[in-house]
């Protein structure tokens, strides 16, 4: 204690000497030297800790933004799984449906007019056209579904199989022409349904021909439009699975119906009469596009193919319902000419008299079972729109996202700006794969991955696109009047292109690769 006071008197004493006064200051800004340092460190210790902290604080932010988006990954992992279940749990074909439902694809409005085509070109002439037709069908789709097995190919459609061997480039040929085709059956069954209502509307409303019905076309196109329409919203196929059996039922009883009306009907007379003629040479080319215009079905190969339990199982298929399709054309054909000589007109059911009521009922069947056919034709035409529709609705919504994603300046730690690069490229992956999506398969299908704003964008722009179609459909009917110059025109363009052409080009391109 006492050498503790003793050395603050010193001190007291030196501060008050006067001639010690630089000392006395040098000495107190040592310690205010000192003093700095001291706060200065402290306050070093402080920013150190409160960075510490800072950065603890980020890197479980950066673990907390990693977890959610690994949830929101796995997330949509477990959906992508959950539609592949699905689609594997899907309902498939054996060969006996698969065989029924290439029948109903082969069996159209196309045979109605086949005594038309023999009446061109000759009943011999046409047997002869018809055959090599068939024999050519026959023999080239067994080639292309040869490929499609070597390939092991799981093409859900004519496109889609054609883009897999032949390029993407030639995706825009193949659906202008499948476009093509599937608009001209359509217009075909809208013509179908214009002529049927008309001569009912004759007979029934106007039989003495006082009134302008008969001949107008107004009041048949109106009644078709009204019938037809709400059949364009109908968007799954399997809610028609019930109906397309209700339809081949009444295809079939029509079909048993006109061709023992024309055997009993049938002169073997005709044969040597100016009636009939063997061989017609100045029509026999217009006959053509009639014959192939009659497998409308090869079209539709992949789609029920894709849809059997066994795929590679599709040749049997393929050779039942052509057997049974070439074996029904030639009897309506054959025997409606031969029933009905040069007489016979562009639908063979509209030669039977309205009289008999038999008749009246076979012609309201087959009317009912094109009607309920007419979603079937029109699912192709919409799936090509609609793919188009998605894809532009999903690269603007992407487009939309990646201008309104603010740019950062500044990095914020090594393990931010990583996991940053990390998300972006994983976020790019996966825009890049919704893009890609949107433009192959089913639309309807893919939809499912996209948010709602998405969906509901594309439901309502596909419902003008579908009113749009149908419109335009009507207005190709109100063109073209007479039914058989309409599908000698498909027949002859888009008929040969799939029947004949497309099956070369694939299998030349294909089987070397296979091999």
């Amino acid at each position: 204690m006492k050498s503790n006071k003793k050395q603050q008197k010193r001190q007291q004493e030196r501060h008050d000497d006067p001639d010690l006064e630089p000392l006395n200051k040098k000495n107190d800004e040592q310690v205010i030297e000192t003093d700095e340092g001291v706060i200065k460190n402290r306050s070093s210790q402080k920013e150190e800790k409160k960075s510490y902290q800072s950065n603890q604080s980020d890197g479980s932010r950066i673990q907390k933004r990693q977890s959610q988006d690994q949830e929101n990954w796995s997330d949509d992992s477990a959906e992508e799984a959950n539609q592949i279940d699905d689609l594997k749990h899907e309902e498939k074909a054996d060969v006996w449906n698969a065989t029924i439902n290439m029948v109903k694809g082969f069996v159209g409005i196309g045979i109605l007019a086949l005594p038309s085509g023999f009446a061109k070109s000759g009943w011999l002439g046409g047997l002869i056209i018809f055959l090599l037709c068939a024999g050519m069908v026959l023999y080239l789709s067994l080639q292309m579904m040869d490929a499609a097995n070597k390939r092991k190919s799981q093409a859900r459609g004519v496109t889609q199989f054609s883009v897999e061997v032949l390029g993407q480039e030639k995706e825009l040929l193949v659906n202008i022409f499948l476009f093509g085709i599937q608009i001209g059956i359509c217009v075909a069954y809208v013509i179908f349904f214009t002529t049927y209502f008309q001569e009912s509307l004759c007979f029934f409303v106007d039989y003495d021909r006082t009134t302008n019905v008969c001949g107008s076309r107004v009041p048949s196109l109106l009644i078709s439009l009204i019938i037809v329409t709400p059949t364009i919203f109908i968007r799954h196929m399997s809610k028609l699975k019930t109906w397309s059996m209700f339809s081949n039922s009444l295809i079939l009883i029509s079909m048993l119906v006109v061709f023992i009306s024309c055997f009993f009907k049938m002169d073997t007379s005709y044969i040597t009469s100016d009636k009939i003629s063997a061989i017609r040479w100045g029509e026999m080319g217009s006959a053509i596009g009639l014959f192939v215009f009659a497998f409308e079905g090869t079209t539709l190969y992949f789609e029920i193919r894709s849809s059997m339990q066994e795929p590679t199982e599709f040749k049997k298929v393929l050779n039942y319902s052509l057997y049974i399709g070439i074996a029904l054309y030639g009897c309506i054909g054959l025997s409606g000419y031969l029933a009905f000589g040069s007489g016979v007109r562009d639908i063979i059911p509209f030669n039977f008299p309205m009289t008999n009521p038999l008749y009246v009922f076979i012609q309201i069947f087959y009317c009912i079972a094109i009607l309920i056919s007419y979603p079937l034709q029109m699912f192709p035409l919409v799936n090509i729109l609609e793919q188009k529709l998605l894809e532009r609705i999903v690269n603007e919504k992407n487009k939309q996202k990646t201008n309104s994603q603010p740019q950062k300046k500044s990095q914020q730690g090594v393990d931010q700006s990583q996991h940053h690069n990390q998300g972006n490229q994983q976020a790019d992956d996966r825009q890049d794969n919704q893009e890609s999506d949107a433009s192959e398969g089913n639309a309807l299908n893919l939809l499912t991955q996209y948010d709602d704003e998405i969906k509901n964008s594309f439901y309502q722009q596909s419902m003008i696109l579908r009113v749009a179609s149908l419109l335009f459909i009507f207005f190709f009917a109100i063109v073209f009047k007479r039914l058989t110059v309409f599908l000698n025109l498909i027949g002859s363009i888009g008929g040969c292109f799939f029947a004949f052409i497309i099956p070369v080009i694939v299998y030349e391109y294909s089987m070397p690769e296979a091999s």
